[in-house]
């Protein structure tokens, strides 16, 4: 059942709803904070915003940690997403799709009170994926840290809001019970660098039936210069409808400053040319899956190869894209996106008859770019959310966005996609009015949010 509640929805000014601050490591956050025991994940230090990361939206529904199961009802009568908004604009907040915020509930049926990310994918048989990175569950002893996990639905119209269906399980896919880390992962010490942090889904495709999910292994997530490092990308693979998942590990690509102590899949194979590998964002066209890809952190530009479908995800079948030509050598790669890229998503847009990407930019905000074919020419950045908004919407600033990924079967003129509330440490369901944000409106760049409308 959808819900058709949530038709109302937070507006926001111009095309700059919320703000961005890019610096947020992924998994740094501890929304976990005021109502658990110091854990392995929550004695991570906390946001930018400092203090609990459990503000911002949290507010707009009264929400707890984890509630009892009789306030499942009264949510959608708690939350005060359809009293507020930001006057004009084209980009609206939908609703949370993960926590006790959302209408999913999440953290009763899967154990999933914070999480990020939010990477979807479709099968190409009626169900879309949902890919989150570190996750937990607000109760007991390290808040029940999982470095990933999968969540699915058959949901296809965003309208009205996103509904979840089941979870990936120790049963496997059920609509209730505790999802479960697909990747795993080390969860040493931050301090140790030598050994694995965590494992983090960077992107997911279905070919031909067979499931994929890209990931990077982070072995720190304090680097000065990038803003954490990895110890290599990897991915693994489903044949049985994402049930259960097993590494390539021709697939893999490990970084030069890898930890000596990382467990890489099939061991160190680096060469010059996979550091500019380390994330990434897959979109087929034609005979290819082309993989546009960035470093490790936030910092770097974002570099495009591809590969036949038929010889995906081998790495040895990939060809890397250096101005107007597709070479072998990975180090010859040249700059696709320029600037900071973060978070990066890419689908073809049937309503804009182009393909397009979102992307975070640190200091600036999300920003959309669009183009004919994946090898460009790109378009120039259009801000869909400013980095600079820091105004508030329920009592507490919301001004942590990061993460846009583009959701899959999208055919009119609103772009969806998910981002996540740093503070709130969930992932929010996002639709921008392409109309007011193609080619035509790069003046409004830079406008930025100035007003917030009192509850109406």
């Amino acid at each position: 059942m959808k819900f058709r509640s949530l038709a109302s929805t937070v507006t926001v000014t111009a095309l700059l709803p919320v703000a961005l601050v890019a610096h947020a490591p992924q998994a740094l956050a501890a929304p976990c904070t005021p109502y658990s025991k110091s854990g392995s994940f929550t004695s991570k230090p906390a946001g930018p915003s400092g203090g609990s990361s459990l503000g911002g939206l949290s507010a707009l529904f009264n929400g707890s940690s984890k509630p009892s199961q009789s306030e499942r009802s009264t949510t959608g009568q708690r939350s005060n997403y359809n009293q507020r908004q930001i006057t004009g604009g084209p980009t609206q907040i939908m609703q949370l799709i993960t926590g006790a915020g959302s209408p999913n509930r999440t953290d009763l049926d899967f154990d999933v009170s914070g999480t990020d990310l939010g990477i979807a994918y479709a099968d190409g048989g009626g169900r879309s994926y949902y890919v989150f990175g570190d996750t937990m569950d607000c109760v007991g002893e390290g808040d029940g840290w999982r470095s990933n996990v999968i969540l699915r639905t058959t949901d296809q119209d965003y309208g009205d809001g996103l509904r979840l269906d089941e979870a990936l399980t120790n049963r496997g896919w059920s609509g209730s019970g505790r999802a479960k880390e697909f990747i795993p992962s080390q969860k040493v010490g931050d301090a140790d660098t030598n050994g694995e942090r965590t494992t983090i889904p960077t992107a997911g495709i279905a070919v031909d039936g067979v499931h994929y999910i890209d990931y990077m292994s982070v072995r720190s997530w304090h680097d000065p210069e990038t803003g954490w490092s990895t110890n290599y990308a990897a991915t693994v693979k489903s044949t049985d409808g994402g049930v259960t998942w097993h590494a390539v590990p021709e697939a893999t690509r490990t970084n030069a400053s890898h930890g000596a102590n990382a467990p890489i899949p099939g061991g160190a194979n680096y060469q010059d040319g996979f550091e500019k590998l380390q994330q990434s964002a897959y979109v087929e066209h034609g005979d290819y899956v082309y993989r546009f890809t960035t470093g490790q952190g936030r910092r770097g530009p974002a570099y495009l190869s591809r590969a036949l479908k038929s010889e995906f995800p081998n790495e040895d079948a990939f060809a890397y894209y250096a101005d107007g030509s597709w070479v072998e050598d990975p180090s010859q790669a040249s700059v696709m996106l320029d600037g900071k890229v973060s978070e990066l998503s890419v689908a073809y847009n049937d309503y804009l008859g182009k393909f397009v990407t979102m992307y975070g930019v640190e200091g600036e905000g999300i920003v959309m770019r669009t183009a004919d074919s994946p090898e460009g020419p790109w378009s120039a950045r259009r801000k869909l959310v400013d980095a600079s908004t820091a105004k508030v919407i329920s009592g507490e600033p919301l001004n942590d966005t990061y993460a846009p990924y583009v959701l899959p079967h999208q055919d009119d003129q609103h772009l969806y996609y998910t981002l996540t509330s740093w503070r709130d440490y969930n992932t929010m369901l996002m639709r921008t009015d392409l109309d007011f944000a193609g080619e035509d409106m790069e003046n409004n760049d830079h406008i930025a949010v100035s007003d917030v409308v009192e509850t109406r």
